[in-house]
């Protein structure tokens, strides 16, 4: 009986705090109503008008990713990403896959051997698979997509990470490539009467949103940003017997570049516009970060130093190896962020053969072996990978993508 009455004394307290916070709730609610109808409706009609004029303008301006084929393409590779593999080591279609077309989007993995082009989710699950004829294939991906073109010929795809969008034959021969995430695409080719020849077209290949003739510089790269919305270029030309590089950078309303600076005896490998709205262009002699904007630069000499590797992380910025030597002894390496301003520097005892880094971890391959370092240059690990390493990508602070001579295997640290 006792124990009876304290049960149902415990219960009692418990409905009565339940009740005081249901009567709290509702003197909370009832103070709201109140002050509601106190309000004028021409302010509470003002309120949603403004909710709503809101609301249509964050629909308009992000209209691509509301439209029917952005959002089946994301869901038919969304589940593309989800399907279980039989888990990494994957042996590679084809006899080789370089450096080049070895691609790391998330987790997902783009590669593009000889003979086929492939995409794996972050347990080898096979999304997509088709061979191709091209003599010198090359990639370039974005979040959402990529493209796949040969090199000196005349033949392009697009695809996502599950399916082919679209194909398509140039007239001239291709020099660069580039994709949006929504799907438009930019096109540099040989050109006649003109060194180069810029063209940007929509997703499917048929309206040009812009063009431009290079009569006196060579394009060597193209990157446009993730709207799709700018394009940039990097370019050459001969002056007074020395090479002058140039960037270039267009907005489609414009018949002239909005931006463009010319750099003197130095030759630019590399472009890629950054999540923050600027470009990295990456040079023999130099790395220089464009805000086109401010219409400013930040430039990052490397005072008579060898190029040895680097990566470019739009998220983050870009990463250097530096070498007095060739071979790559004697190295350091540099992180500049997406402002251009230098974020960590320090010496390393190895060469280096590749690089890669995510989330302020950086790994750097040497011979057989990966080194995991922080941004204060502390080694965090060393890891036996293979001696048949050749690149490697970094998708995480924990996982890391290994490219062998006939397969591609996956360690976490």
């Amino acid at each position: 009986m006792i124990k009876y009455s304290r049960k149902k004394e415990y219960y009692r307290k418990i409905y009565n705090k339940l009740s005081f916070e249901t009567r709290k709730s509702a003197n909370f609610l009832s103070r709201i109503k109140n002050f509601v109808n106190r309000v004028p409706k021409r302010f509470i009609n003002a309120f949603f008008i403004l909710i709503l004029s809101f609301c249509f303008v964050l629909i308009f301006v992000n209209r691509e990713k509301f439209s029917p084929d952005y959002i089946g393409i994301f869901f038919e590779d969304l589940f593309a990403q989800m399907q279980a593999g039989s888990g990494y080591p994957y042996k590679i279609d084809g006899n080789k896959v370089s450096n080049e077309n070895f691609k790391t989007v998330n987790k997902s993995l783009f590669l593009v051997s000889d003979a086929y082009f492939t995409t794996l989710n972050n347990s080898a699950r096979v999304m997509l698979k088709n061979p191709h004829c091209y003599q010198n294939p090359m990639i370039k991906v974005c979040k959402t997509r990529a493209v796949i073109y040969d090199l000196g010929g005349k033949n392009l795809k697009l695809i996502s990470k599950s399916q082919i969008l679209n194909s398509m034959d140039t007239e001239n021969n291709l020099i660069s490539v580039d994709i949006s995430d929504y799907g438009t695409f930019a096109v540099v080719t040989e050109a006649k009467g003109f060194l180069s020849q810029l063209i940007v077209y929509d997703k499917n290949g048929k309206d040009i949103y812009y063009k431009y003739n290079f009569a006196e510089h060579y394009v060597t790269d193209v990157t446009l940003s993730p709207d799709g919305k700018s394009v940039a270029v990097c370019a050459c030309t001969a002056k007074e017997g020395s090479i002058l590089s140039s960037v270039y950078v267009f907005d489609y309303k414009s018949e002239v570049p909005i931006v463009k600076f010319d750099y003197e005896d130095n030759v630019f490998l590399r472009i890629k516009y950054l999540s923050n709205g600027n470009i990295v262009v990456l040079g023999e002699k130099l790395t220089s970060i464009v805000n086109p904007k401010n219409c400013t630069k930040e430039d990052f000499f490397y005072d008579n130093k060898n190029l040895v590797g680097f990566d470019i992380n739009i998220r983050e910025g870009v990463l250097l190896t530096l070498s007095i030597s060739e071979d790559g002894n004697n190295s350091e390496i540099f992180v500049l962020n997406k402002k251009g301003k230098l974020e960590a520097s320090f010496r390393i005892d190895h060469d280096v053969k590749a690089l890669s880094f995510n989330s302020r971890k950086i790994a750097a391959l040497s011979y057989g072996k990966i080194y995991i370092y922080n941004f204060a240059g502390k080694r965090i690990k060393s890891l036996d990978v293979g001696n048949d390493a050749q690149n490697i990508g970094l998708v995480s602070n924990k996982d890391c993508y290994i490219l062998g001579v006939n397969e591609v295997r996956k360690i976490r640290f």
